[in-house]
């Protein structure tokens, strides 16, 4: 990122869970699912509410202790960061593909 940068804001294309999957009850929009954070080179907690603001849903995890948090279309992240690395979590197919269409949807990859 560039040094002079203040406001970093994350957008992504967004789904929500019950409009892909009709068993599914989930309506929240979700961007993708972020399985580690490191802000110029040290890890930001999933665990940590204050460094998950606005664009950024509730921590989840399983009980062996795996967690992950999802974003939403626009996640702000710490102004004055320069470098990000941000692992993805989850995979499957998110977003509506027209059928016959000859371009495939996008899918989460680990």
């Amino acid at each position: 990122m560039p040094a002079a940068g203040s406001n970093i804001e994350l957008r992504c294309r967004s789904f929500i869970p019950a409009h892909i999957n009709p068993e599914n009850t989930d309506q929240r929009s979700l961007g993708f699912c972020v399985a580690r954070l490191q802000l110029d080179g040290m890890a930001v907690a999933l665990q940590d509410e204050a460094a998950f603001g606005l664009g950024w849903h509730a921590l989840e995890g399983e009980p062996e202790g795996l967690h992950w948090r999802w974003c939403q279309e626009r996640a702000l992240l710490p102004a004055g960061t320069l470098l990000i690395v941000i692992d993805i979590g989850h995979q499957g197919r998110c977003y509506w593909e027209k059928p016959g269409s000859a371009v495939s949807a996008p899918v989460w990859l680990m």
